[in-house]
């Protein structure tokens, strides 16, 4: 928390643990509201701003979070980028624009990015952030060198090989209550996000397609409903409820994910089911997709992955799982039944 800010915990009727930020202590203190929400960037700007000179990070976060650049990007977005603003705020908020400026900033940044290497994937996110706020600046006219733009990436980890195998979801599908089930079903036919899953409604299946607008980005997509995924669906366990993920009572989870990620986590632990994550679904989609001949437009469009970059679906995709089925469907295609044929003899008399 930035200097001044003290945080006080607060328990909910529903069992919620949240924290309130004040700005100072004592009965004066000022109510900044619930920390990481809007209201509580909103508050704490206006609070520092009296404080702070117009010259400093903490300044320029200030005047970003104003401008129109910001305000364009999607509330999800905001939500993500407030965070790590004020992450950056925290290690360096009282610096001067002058001083960030320096030759020596970006050897800085990039030791502040190694400590940060327990977590690459945060680590970088938090620079890419940092490197936004600094380009804006230099547009504004308010430095004339970005020291972020040195900083290279960490390398996260490679998860393109990590596919849910029938094996696993088999024995995760026998482990799991019916509301549970639907879930692995709708994240395997759709490569959709968790969060967008948990809020999909039953009013954007229609016509044998699912129409959502993904939080990440705003981007619209249409799926295909997959014969499979059909008949989970016109057994819905819970033909009443508003969403089609719901718990076990039939009521939609929370947005957040807190009760769904437990649950699913203790299917997993029941099913002996280890180095797995619901968002290796998503790699799982596009991999059986590509091995069922499904092209890269195709697939980008259901995904939401930009047309103009449909190499990213590559950090998705189980090369090696794609690559044999494509080259078996190949061989039918380009060498006929009778090659087939005569391969699958010659591989008999080779003994494999």
């Amino acid at each position: 928390m930035p200097k001044g800010v003290r945080r006080q915990k607060k328990t909910l009727c529903t069992g919620e643990v949240v924290y309130y930020g004040y700005y100072g202590r004592g009965r004066g203190a000022p109510s900044l509201g619930k920390i990481g929400t809007p209201e509580f960037h909103e508050n704490l700007a206006k609070a520092m701003r009296s404080e702070q000179p117009s010259n400093n990070i903490d300044s320029l976060i200030f005047a970003y979070s104003k401008s129109n650049e910001f305000r364009s990007l999607s509330e999800r977005t905001k939500k993500d980028y407030r965070g790590f603003l004020t992450k950056i705020s925290i290690k360096m908020g009282k610096m001067k624009l002058s001083v960030a400026q320096r030759p020596l900033m970006t050897k800085h940044l990039s030791s502040w990015r190694d400590e940060m290497s327990g977590h690459p994937k945060q680590a970088n996110y938090t620079i890419t952030v940092l490197k936004l706020l600094l380009s804006w600046a230099k547009t504004q006219g308010d430095i004339e060198v970005n020291p972020a733009e040195g900083v290279s990436k960490l390398k996260e980890g490679d998860r393109r090989h990590i596919v849910w195998s029938q094996d696993e979801i088999d024995a995760f599908n026998k482990a799991a209550p019916p509301h549970l089930r639907l879930a692995m079903s709708l994240a395997l036919e759709t490569g959709q996000r968790q969060g967008d899953l948990l809020i999909l409604s039953k009013t954007a299946i229609k016509d044998g397609v699912i129409e959502l607008r993904q939080n990440k980005g705003d981007v619209p997509v249409a799926v295909p409903v997959s014969p499979e995924l059909f008949e989970v669906l016109s057994n819905h366990p819970h033909p009443d409820s508003v969403t089609v993920l719901c718990n076990g009572s039939g009521e939609p989870w929370n947005p957040k994910g807190d009760g769904f990620r437990s649950a699913w986590s203790s299917v997993c632990r029941d099913a002996g089911i280890t180095g797995k994550t619901f968002h290796d679904l998503r790699g799982t989609f596009v991999t059986r997709k590509f091995e069922a001949g499904w092209k890269a437009e195709d697939i980008a469009f259901v995904t939401g992955h930009s047309l103009a970059n449909l190499s990213i679906l590559e950090r998705y995709t189980n090369r090696e799982s794609a690559s044999r089925a494509k080259a078996q469907k190949l061989r039918e295609r380009m060498y006929g039944a009778k090659m087939s044929n005569q391969g699958e003899n010659q591989e008999e008399n080779a003994g494999l």
